[in-house]
């Protein structure tokens, strides 16, 4: 008969086979843990041992010491992006208004004749919708050097090419009546943190001068001489325009 001895032995030597046993299906597993993402998943109550440590996903995700490499091509899925707001309005550059917002602001209390914001898609149509109510002179395209106010109103603007796409810029012809700007005010309404969408209903009661509570807050009613921009899905306009054509959309800001 063998000793207890030896039988100990052949244990400890038996769950030391064991253990590296495991500790090399462990590495496989994490070394494979891309491609068992994407394999199906079974059910450990149904399932019997896999043949390759593909094949099954849930015993891997119990291992919690990952590497890094193995899961650096995770996405997020699509129901956690942020979706535009669902009256079919797109969703302007929030930031680049608020930066021409405040530009304007600035150029009008510094009384000058014509300034410039960046050349940017929404920063155009907020120009043209704010040229529509009044209040630039004119708007133009060129580059880095202002144009004078002839050009402006006589000769068509520059083409955009991609070799000077990067220095352009939208030059606007401010107006004063007076001696005093007819731009004094530009605040913006939605952030990017906080989008405030109207329909046809609350648009009107804003134009009439009252309060109306948004989904983000509460909006103030338009005062005397004040207009505010609404971007719809016919283009930025201007909140009256915006009734006429019976479309709501993101409130982008107010200007008096």
């Amino acid at each position: 008969m063998r000793s207890s001895k030896a039988c100990d032995l052949d244990s400890l030597s038996a769950m030391a086979g064991w253990d590296r046993g495991m500790e090399a299906i462990r590495t496989d597993a994490c070394q494979d843990f891309g491609k068992a993402r994407e394999a199906p998943e079974c059910n450990d109550a149904d399932a019997s041992p896999p043949e390759s440590t593909t094949q099954c996903t849930k015993s891997f995700s119990r291992d919690k010491s990952y590497p890094l490499d193995s899961v650096k091509n995770y996405s997020l899925p699509a129901s956690s992006t942020r979706s535009y707001p669902d009256n079919g309005a797109k969703m302007p550059s929030i930031l680049n208004i608020a930066h021409m917002c405040s530009h304007l602001q600035n150029a009008s209390k510094a009384r000058l004749g014509i300034t410039s914001v960046q050349n940017t898609k929404y920063n155009l149509h907020l120009a043209l919708a704010m040229h529509r109510s009044g209040f630039f002179s004119a708007i133009y395209r060129a580059g880095p050097h202002p144009p004078t106010l002839e050009k402006m109103v006589s000769e068509p603007p520059e083409i955009v090419t991609s070799a000077n796409v990067a220095k352009m810029r939208i030059w606007l012809g401010m107006k004063y009546w007076n001696g005093k700007p007819v731009l004094s005010k530009a605040h913006v309404i939605s952030k990017p943190s906080r989008l405030m969408t109207a329909d046809i209903q609350e648009l009107a009661r804003l134009t009439r001068g009252f309060p109306a509570k948004l989904k983000g807050g509460v909006v103030p009613g338009l005062g005397l001489g004040e207009c505010m921009f609404v971007a719809t899905s016919q283009g930025v306009l201007e909140a009256r325009e915006a009734l006429a054509r019976k479309v709501g959309g993101l409130l982008i800001c107010r200007i008096s």
